[in-house]
């Protein structure tokens, strides 16, 4: 028995040796990228018993942004609904939790606001304390990734702001000029929900509901709340095939993913739209780095995002600010696609914006804004806005995106995500961002498909790849393999069930002239020869 194991472990030392020797070839030795890959979809026409099949194994996910399995027998659960929301999901996670001894309950959003603030749902429309629109999975085709950008009223010049209240009316959002504003409606509305739970109705030990951010729900509204609810319709995120994704395998994945960071010296991250931006950090830069980059959906693998919420969790009210140099390039945000947009970075932060059609023109105008550029946030190294925010990979490779479900991209393994702006919780920038009429966030985004992200360790040669052409390296790791063992073939779970295709990238064409003059057009295009072939 001691000579097995001893044979076991040497197999996971040779194993972990060649998986880094694999981590150590040079960025970009290979020109070759992952071809595209589109899966088979949640059919829209699933049956009853289907629907409670899947039912049943949602409340047992412990994992990811709705962990429904984390609620225990005895106990009284409630779910928050929006007005979209398909009974036909709901009425089969009451039975699945009733089969585990929960007993759960729901209620509409609006209902929630009108019992605890006493007004009603327009005016909550109004006030930005409800937001408009199906909650969760997002629409099913391509959009205009310009509507991110004019999200920040108060900053645009007249004619772009006349134009962006437009453009939310068409969505359906509220209509604030004042960001600030804005943070204060999301605020009451938080507070609306604490108070429902904890003072109105006290009987519930379990709530699901809310929107992000993550760290403002845990605090704000308490130990009550365990997640969010993305289950409202058949393309939700907790519905897709992501929810399969065992939890074991998903947080080795992470810690496999996030293990380098604290000997991490210099940082290379480079993506065939064009991005190729540099960092370096001291130890204790990346000491503090280590400290915040664990989360389970999405890894904060850029300094300035690992430690802006260490106010929160850990009462640090500084920030690490790399000196980043280079360009971000890229043709879609969380909210669609826009034509190939340069966002130029030095000392850290953004220093010009080409391309980008409507979205690079708003950017832009706000980046040379002379109240922009003067000012001076707490704990950061120099005046300005749009620092380098965010760098974030998602960490599950069964996650769509795409014209297959919207934001969801965001949590697919591998698929990279820069953000620019600022963001601290401390009292003092608070203060500060509401003193000058600024919001205290980072609201513009760049993503990324095929990211090679590439660092030096401290104190030695040694080169490691997290990220390789947009696969997270981690999930090749012998041990996370092995684990994945467990649940059936490695190969297949570990496998990313979606890959954009890119025109000039990883299949045929001219990436400007196909692609990046208008990717929204050649998304569309898709979504039709998708369709006919019975994919979506």
């Amino acid at each position: 028995m001691k000579r097995g194991l001893l044979t076991l472990g040497s197999a996971f030392v040779v194993g972990a040796i060649l998986f880094f020797s694999m981590r150590e070839k040079e960025v970009l030795e290979s020109t070759a990228f992952p071809e595209p890959r589109y899966p088979p979809v949640v059919p829209r026409n699933i049956s009853d018993d289907e629907l409670r099949a899947l039912a049943k194994r949602l409340v047992r996910v412990r994992e990811g942004e709705t962990p429904f399995g984390n609620v225990d027998a005895g106990q009284k659960v409630l779910f928050e609904i929006p007005q979209n929301q398909d009974m036909r999901i709901l009425s089969a996670l009451i039975e699945a939790y009733r089969e585990r001894g929960v007993e759960a309950h729901y209620a509409y959003s609006r209902d929630i606001v009108k019992e605890t603030l006493g007004i009603g749902e327009n005016e909550a429309y109004q006030s930005g304390i409800l937001l408009r629109g199906p909650a969760g999975g997002g629409s099913r085709g391509p959009r205009d990734g310009s509507r991110e950008a004019f999200a920040f009223l108060s900053l645009l010049p007249e004619k772009e702001r006349k134009e962006a209240i437009e453009l939310r009316r068409e969505v359906g959002f509220n209509i604030q000029l004042d960001e600030n504003a804005e943070r204060d409606s999301a605020k009451t509305y938080r507070k609306a929900l604490k108070k429902y739970i904890t003072e109105l109705h006290p009987e519930y030990d379990a709530f699901f509901g809310g929107r992000p951010l993550r760290v403002y729900m845990a605090s704000e509204v308490g130990p009550k709340w365990k997640g969010y609810f993305y289950a409202a319709t058949l393309m939700d995120r907790a519905i897709s095939l992501a929810s399969r994704f065992p939890g074991d395998v998903w947080h080795l994945v992470v810690e496999r993913t996030i293990e380098v960071v604290p000997w991490v010296e210099e940082a290379r991250i480079t993506e065939p739209q064009g991005t190729d931006i540099r960092f370096s950090l001291t130890p204790q830069e990346a000491e503090l780095w280590s400290k915040g980059t664990y989360h389970v959906g999405q890894v904060y693998l850029y300094p300035f995002q690992g430690t802006r919420l260490l106010y929160i969790t850990q009462g640090y009210k500084g920030q690490v600010v790399p000196k980043a140099e280079g360009v971000v390039a890229g043709t879609s945000n969380h909210n669609g696609y826009y034509p190939l947009i340069k966002v130029y970075v030095k000392d850290g932060k953004a220093q010009g914006i080409e391309g980008g059609g409507k979205y690079g023109a708003v950017w832009s105008a706000i980046l040379n804004n002379e109240k922009v550029k003067n000012l001076h946030f707490p704990f950061l190294p120099d005046k300005g806005f749009f620092w380098v925010c965010e760098g974030i990979p998602g960490t599950n490779p069964k996650a769509l995106g795409g014209v297959l479900g919207g934001v969801g991209e965001l949590y697919r393994a591998g698929i990279f995500r820069f953000g620019f702006g600022v963001g601290n919780l401390a009292p003092e920038v608070e203060e500060y961002a509401r003193k000058m009429g600024v919001p205290n966030t980072h609201g513009f985004h760049v993503h990324q498909y095929f990211t090679t992200y590439d660092v030096k360790t401290r104190g030695s040669a040694r080169r490691l790849k997290i990220i390789d052409k947009g696969h997270l390296t981690a999930l090749d790791d012998p041990e996370v393999r092995a684990l994945a063992s467990r649940y059936g073939e490695a190969d297949q779970l570990l496998r990313e069930d979606w890959i954009p295709a890119i025109p000039g990238i990883n299949t045929k064409g001219d990436f400007m002239r196909d692609f990046g003059s208008d990717p929204l057009l050649y998304r569309k295009r898709e979504v039709q020869l998708l369709s006919k072939q019975g994919s979506l």
